[in-house]
């Protein structure tokens, strides 16, 4: 017997699996888990400038995964943990806006997007940062599907699936015993 929770049916789609790990921030805004979770935390109240900071740091970071700058183990790893942080800030600025998974279009952002040489997906990157470090108050629903766009391009121009930060992120929310409940309600 394990004391991880059960980690429910995996969903096989990546639209499947971006609805789930929505749904799954959902549930932290939703719920009074601000004892167990840090996200929950993030979430009640939110502060806009500071999910607004973090995903800027996390853009910045991404792009200097792609251009060698920004390392902790190396490629794929250091991107898709990259990638899996600015799905992460972009998911909750999202959900604290109450903005509906289908208005955010996360699968369509991370996988149409054209081909990108590392060092220009990097550079785009740190522009985009850069105009999201600067701008005030919420992060707008375009400046979002510019993040989770900026993710799907440096995916492509590693040869990273898109998926995989995903992918990391539920591994990551299913192990929290606090969400067990969610995912064994689950039917995804």
């Amino acid at each position: 017997m394990t004391d991880q929770p059960d980690p429910g049916p995996t969903p096989a789609t990546l639209d499947a699996k971006l609805r789930l790990l929505y749904r799954v921030y959902e549930y932290l805004r939703d719920a009074d888990l601000t004892a167990q979770s840090s996200t929950a935390r993030l979430l009640h109240p939110p502060d806009a400038a500071r999910l607004r900071a973090r995903l800027a740091d996390e853009l910045a970071e991404l792009a200097g995964a792609a251009d060698g700058t920004h390392r902790h183990h190396g490629l794929p790893d250091d991107a898709i943990l990259e990638a899996s942080q600015v799905c992460y800030w972009t998911f909750l600025i999202a959900v604290a806006a109450r903005l509906p998974y289908d208005d955010l279009r996360p699968q369509e952002c991370l996988t149409t997007v054209g081909v990108s040489l590392p060092g220009e997906a990097a550079a785009l990157g740190q522009i985009l940062a850069l105009g999201i470090r600067g701008g005030p108050g919420p992060v707008p629903p375009a400046d979002l599907r510019a993040a989770l766009r900026q993710v799907g391009l440096i995916c492509r121009a590693l040869d990273i699936d898109p998926q995989a930060p995903v992918d990391y992120d539920l591994t990551q929310m299913r192990t929290r015993p606090y969400l067990a409940g969610f995912f064994q309600g689950s039917a995804t």
